[in-house]
């Protein structure tokens, strides 16, 4: 009994090529017999032994001991007589390859960087500040502060391509910089002051105990001052306050660019220079607060900041009284800073609770609150990876499952403006000048890869809609000499 069965290819294009003579076996029952007609058409296939052949409308014959057949596609075989053959064909899209390479590339990145700033410690060191343990607690904090190296590190680079695209900022770029700090340290009793008048015009207090110098290098030379320091006498406030300022004042002159702050750190009420905290409403204890103190100390601040940008902290440690806070709180607001932003009245930086961890984070907050960020820019250039499709050039497709690739039995057709055209195989690239038109192997004992010839490329760049087939199963055609 024989059966007539239809197939519809689908993925399969016949592909001119002469009908193949040659021996062989058939994947399913029975060898291949029978005969082959040229043109489309059905194939038979006995139930017991005579093989698949195949029949059709047109053309002459080609007879043979049939084919190897694999589904359809014939792998094996030479190239038969007769006209008009034809060999079923399996049609694959090559694989797109793409090459990568370094290509030269300008990046703009920014980066939000800290400024520079110096902070002029200004510190009570008057006899109360031996009381309560307020004279070592200020000392470890500022030791632990300049032996830190409290640098504000910028924010990492962000960089992006001309076309406005995120990419990953060179290796070449440096760090976008550190807000480095700079200390310097004076007392409210500086060493070798000299008598009352030094201490209240501010002309000792001008020269700083241990000069301005970036951390941590200049941290030692501060820790040896304060370890040389001690508490003694009253608490010249008016002094300390002019001669820091005016210090901050001729520093940012003489450092462009360069923030200057300063610290006012005490422990009490102004009591020297004209005041006293002996006063009438103090009922003479001590902690009373001159009415004349704001008067004197709140201009002073406030010239230093409208006139010459210098910002002035107020630290209050124990013993300060709630009308001397009342006092920190305006010279601070005079001298534009803020140690509680959000919390009007409580502009002094309090630690009269806290110890020398407290004095360690109100030093930390000046820092952050004074360390402003500047977007620096750069571009550069510098080099990435393009990934770049050869149009010419196409991986080999893989074969079927259960098929061997057979580079002799591979042609190719390029689709420009609806119309198919078969191109011939050439030796190698050498041998595009002879030919009209053609393809090649990159290697004809061991291919990896199909390329085009320089004018057959052309052809394809120049047409937007070309399109390549890759063909599986028939003998490999030659190009046409010129």
């Amino acid at each position: 009994m024989r059966h007539r069965l239809f197939f519809t290819f689908g993925a399969l294009s016949l592909f001119g090529c002469s009908a193949s003579t040659g021996t062989g076996t058939a994947l399913g029952s029975g060898a291949t017999s029978g005969k082959s007609r040229g043109g489309s058409g059905t194939i038979d296939v006995s139930s017991g032994g005579a093989g698949p052949t195949m029949s059709g409308n047109a053309g002459g014959t080609s007879s043979g001991t049939g084919s190897t057949m694999i589904g359809p596609i014939p792998t094996t075989g030479t190239g038969g007589s007769g006209a008009g053959g034809a060999c079923a064909a399996l049609v694959l899209k090559p694989e797109a390859v793409t090459e990568d390479k370094m290509v030269p590339m300008d990046v703009n990145c920014t980066a939000a960087v800290p400024e520079p700033i110096a902070i002029y410690i200004m510190l009570d060191n008057s006899g109360s500040m031996k009381d309560d343990n307020k004279w070592p607690d200020a000392v470890d904090a500022i030791t632990m502060f300049v032996q830190s190296d409290p640098t504000a590190t910028g924010a990492p680079w962000s960089c992006v391509d001309k076309d406005g695209n995120a990419v990953m900022p060179p290796a070449s770029l440096t760090a976008p910089g550190t807000g480095a700090i700079s200390v310097a340290i004076q007392y409210f009793h500086p060493t070798n002051a000299g008598k009352r008048p030094n201490e209240c015009d501010g002309t000792s207090h001008r020269t700083p105990a241990v000069p301005m110098g970036p951390l941590p290098a200049n941290g030692p030379n501060i820790v040896t001052s304060l370890n040389g320091t001690s508490p003694n006498s009253d608490t010249p406030t008016v002094g300390a306050l002019t001669g820091g300022t005016e210090y901050c004042a001729d520093y940012q002159t003489a450092n462009p660019g360069k923030k200057c702050v300063v610290v006012l750190v005490t422990d009490g009420q102004p009591n020297a220079c004209g005041l006293s905290s002996n006063c009438a409403n103090g009922g003479g204890n001590g902690n009373c607060v001159d009415p004349n103190s704001a008067s004197i100390l709140v201009p002073i601040a406030s010239n230093a900041f409208m006139m010459n940008g210098v910002i002035t902290f107020t630290m209050g440690m124990n013993g300060v009284s709630a009308d001397g806070f009342t006092l920190l709180n305006q010279i601070a607001v005079a001298g534009g800073s803020d140690c509680t932003p959000g919390s009007p009245g409580n502009e002094t930086c309090d630690i009269t609770t806290s110890g020398s961890k407290g004095f360690l984070d109100a030093l930390n907050t000046i820092r952050k609150t004074v360390q402003v960020t500047n977007n620096s820019m750069q571009t550069v250039t510098t080099t990435t990876t393009q990934h770049t499709t050869l149009q010419c050039q196409w991986g080999i497709p893989q074969a079927p499952a259960g098929q061997t690739f057979d580079e002799q039995q591979v042609n190719i057709s390029v689709t420009v403006g609806g119309t198919k055209s078969p191109i011939g195989n050439v030796a190698d690239a050498s041998a595009c000048a002879a030919a009209s038109g053609g393809w090649y192997y990159d290697n004809a004992a061991a291919p990896t890869r199909i390329l085009a010839c320089p004018d057959t490329c052309t052809t394809i760049q120049s047409t937007a809609d070309a399109q390549v087939d890759v063909l599986l199963g028939c003998a490999t055609q030659p190009a046409t000499v010129r």
